[in-house]
């Protein structure tokens, strides 16, 4: 039988040495311990109708494939009412469905809020994709110029 003193202890080794990996590695307390999240995809031709922004493209999406809107909320580090407002307006300008096709991308690259989401998906279609600009541009339906200056 382990006392609580000794699970106390353990505890606290344990977080020290997470402590440690985060601050040498970089790593996450659920990366230290194996434990993935569920990672949720969306398609990148989802952020091509011009008619949407990148946040209602994303939430009308989430939302149209059983997602509730606190849940998405979460997901993206945004308010409820944020995401509501954002669905409703969406829903107002394009009532129809998206295709789903193209490369998918991790939503979890929009929680952080460093950058707008157009920013974001950009960057991330340059970097981890290795699209160049103007296949970005195709895929987003918009202007290279666009990109650039989202780049710069």
């Amino acid at each position: 039988m382990v006392c609580k003193e000794e699970t106390t202890v353990k505890l606290e080794e344990l977080k020290t040495i997470a402590n440690s990996m985060k601050l040498e590695y970089g790593l996450l307390p659920r990366q230290i311990l194996g434990v993935q999240k569920e990672a949720i995809f969306v398609p990148l031709s989802i952020f091509a109708n011009r008619k949407l922004g990148c946040l209602e493209s994303l939430v009308k999406y989430l939302h149209e494939n059983d997602m509730k809107f606190s849940k998405i909320a979460k997901l993206l580090k945004r308010d409820t009412r944020t995401i509501w407002s954002s669905y409703n307006a969406a829903l107002r300008k394009v009532p129809e469905t998206f295709a789903e096709e193209g490369p998918m991308i991790n939503v979890e690259i929009f929680a952080q809020r460093k950058d707008g989401v157009l920013k974001t998906l950009v960057i991330y279609c340059k970097n981890n994709l290795g699209m160049k600009n103007i296949q970005i541009a195709r895929a987003l339906n918009r202007d290279p110029r666009t990109i650039s200056s989202v780049l710069r």
